[in-house]
């Protein structure tokens, strides 16, 4: 069973054919194409903030394209940015039905989405490949240092360890598998101990246990790493 199927519990093509880098007359010809001008228009709007605009013209750029993975990965972070969880994770899906390719940090956008609608299930399943894709890809060598975090429109790129084990450790946390939330804690620290979610979360999971001596702790910690929310959840519990 591949990623995709075991996410989705349906199948998808085995094997696709692979896109040749486009000679300079391609190249041109793609630049000049009215999918293309509706992607960056789509693109300029979504940096101003102005979704509606965005998504209209994404929604001309796939008529254009329908099978361009790239399309439906923009509009899924619009979409996602705006607030349309459900419609995020359909977009992300068809991207990786239709480029036949598992990068770990879709997998984690379909989490936090996921997680987002309270469906902690698949957000778990979501979060465990992009777990192990990352892991296969820094056992074998992948260097991500020169990647970029974001690409144009948004679309979230690269995801450090970190974040990935803190956002699947939150989930946990929300299914009651306190002993899974904090393995997951433990091994966020460990990856980078300046990522203050981990403490925050770490924090929330000493709260539901009710032990409040551990729980204030690790809170004042996420503070002190500059953790948005854990100055009103301290407040909220401590103050």
């Amino acid at each position: 069973m591949d990623n995709y199927q075991r996410l989705f519990k349906e199948s998808r093509p085995v094997t696709k054919e692979e896109v040749p880098f486009p000679d300079y007359e391609t190249a041109m010809k793609m630049v000049d194409s009215e999918w293309w001008k509706n992607l960056n228009r789509g693109i300029s709007s979504y940096d101003q903030d102005d979704f509606n605009s965005a998504i209209t013209y994404l929604n001309k750029a796939i008529r254009e394209e329908p099978e361009h993975p790239q399309l439906y990965s923009v509009r899924a972070s619009i979409k996602e940015d705006s607030g349309d969880r459900n419609g995020a994770i359909q977009d992300y899906k068809k991207s990786l039905y239709i480029s036949g390719e598992d990068w770990y940090a879709t997998y984690h956008q379909l989490g936090v989405n996921y997680f987002a609608i309270k469906d902690l299930a698949n957000a778990i399943i979501a979060y465990d490949i992009a777990i192990e894709l990352k892991s296969k890809l820094a056992a074998t060598g992948g260097k991500e240092d020169m990647l970029p975090n974001t690409l144009p429109g948004g679309v979230v790129f690269k995801v450090e360890f970190a974040k990935l084990y803190a956002n699947r450790a939150n989930a946990k946390l929300a299914l009651k598998d306190f002993q899974g939330c904090a393995d997951d804690c433990n091994k966020a620290i460990k990856a980078n101990p300046d990522y203050s979610n981990s403490y925050y979360v770490f924090g929330l999971l000493f709260l539901h246990i009710s032990q409040d001596e551990k729980a204030y702790r690790f809170l004042k910690m996420a503070e002190s790493k500059g953790h948005k929310q854990a100055t009103n959840t301290i407040n909220q519990y401590f103050e």
